[in-house]
């Protein structure tokens, strides 16, 4: 029971801080980041929330995961994936609803938030980590493709991430005649959110938690 507790706590504090995450770098005004730069965009010439763009987008990418996994694919187990995804969406609207009463600072203010955000992220992605539980069908796709292609996982992620911000500017594009949604915020957020990673998996509680949670 406590090993259930804790895996799927932490699951809902990491999702919950990539949601506040991501709605703090897209209020930030400079950009969101490259995994949100395609749902964001969406907003801009249909009437979905970001939240709701997102959750799309992960039913998109899980098929992605199906065609990649094949075989391997265990629907019952990765059915599990689908509430998550609501979830998730659902916090990404709420965090997003909830800073829209923050007025927008000078640029200085708006890089300190755009990087704030990212650390958040980052937290969520290692809290996400340590729960040994279901991943979101992004991070899922991301981790089978290293295996099926060969490509380290975090080159994968950086062809991922950018696969993105390029179909997010072909989108802006296409329908708005402009590139909305990408800007310098997107790549400060590229650059930056692996070395919070990194750092905050140097905390020794998440090693303590990844081993109560994986153990049978």
């Amino acid at each position: 029971m406590k090993q259930f507790v804790s895996r799927w706590g932490c699951l809902f504090i990491g999702m919950s801080s990539v949601a506040f995450g991501i709605a703090m770098t897209t209020r930030a005004g400079l950009g969101t980041t490259p995994l949100s730069s395609s749902p964001y965009t969406v907003t801009f010439f249909t009437p979905l929330t970001l939240g709701a763009a997102s959750i799309g987008l992960n039913v998109f990418f899980f098929a992605l995961l199906w065609a990649v996994m094949g075989k391997r694919f265990q629907f019952t187990r990765n059915l599990l994936q689908v509430p998550i995804v609501l979830l998730f969406g659902f916090l990404i609207d709420f965090f997003m609803w909830a800073l829209a009463a923050v007025p927008p600072g000078p640029y200085a203010a708006k890089i300190a938030q755009n990087l704030l955000g990212n650390a958040f992220l980052a937290l969520g992605v290692v809290f996400q980590g340590a729960s040994c539980a279901v991943t979101l069908p992004g991070d899922g796709f991301v981790i089978e493709a290293s295996k099926r292609f060969g490509i380290s996982l975090g080159r994968m992620k950086a062809i991922f991430d950018w696969s993105l911000v390029a179909i997010a500017c072909v989108l802006g594009l296409i329908f708005l005649g402009r590139i909305e949604g990408v800007r310098e915020g997107t790549v400060i957020s590229a650059l930056t959110t692996g070395i919070f990673v990194r750092l905050w998996a140097k905390c020794p509680v998440f090693p303590k938690l990844v081993k109560f949670n994986r153990l049978k």
